[in-house]
């Protein structure tokens, strides 16, 4: 677009990124064009100095479901399609089909990397496929690091979780 000499209009989306904290806490990070506001550090850890210090908190998927909540009723553990959300590249069959698949990592994604940098983590999401009458809850998962989304067999499985919430 040549350079007109004037401003961009603060409503113009196609020409700005939303950097902006908005009504995020300090520890929280707005994800772009978005109304949710993530925590900046996985669960287990806090946020000090822009930094994220302690330990990740790794959980099987019943305990990540409900390791936001716990810590404050604002908070929830990111969807699978949240997840997704800040993944760029992402298989289309992923999204509309449900089914296991690959994007591009966090660390070459740009949503993804603004947000939380180099994470690397492997993330329960709060879905899961409803079991039949024989077996349990297959709860899906990401992974950061290689761009995975995968459903598990295995609830028992420890991963990571990030909790977020949307702004009112």
């Amino acid at each position: 677009m040549p350079d007109s000499g004037e401003e961009p209009d603060s409503d113009d989306t196609d020409t700005q990124t939303n950097t902006d904290s908005g009504d995020c806490a300090s520890d929280e990070i707005l994800q772009p064009q978005t109304n949710r506001c993530w925590r900046r550090c996985p669960v287990g850890q806090e946020w000090v100095d822009s930094v994220c210090v302690g330990s990740v908190s790794f959980r099987n998927w019943s305990g990540a479901v409900s390791a936001c909540p716990a810590a404050s009723s604002k908070y929830r553990t990111a969807t699978r399609d949240e997840m997704i959300s800040v993944l760029d590249n992402c298989d289309p069959n992923i999204v509309q089909s449900n089914i296991d698949g690959l994007c591009d990592p966090c660390a070459q994604s740009s949503y993804c990397f603004q947000m939380f940098e180099f994470d690397s983590y492997v993330y329960w999401t709060s879905t899961a496929t409803e079991p039949d009458s024989d077996t349990q809850a297959m709860p899906w998962g990401v992974s950061f690091a290689i761009g995975t989304v995968f459903q598990s067999y295995n609830n028992e499985e420890l991963h990571a979780a990030r909790c977020l919430r949307n702004i009112d």
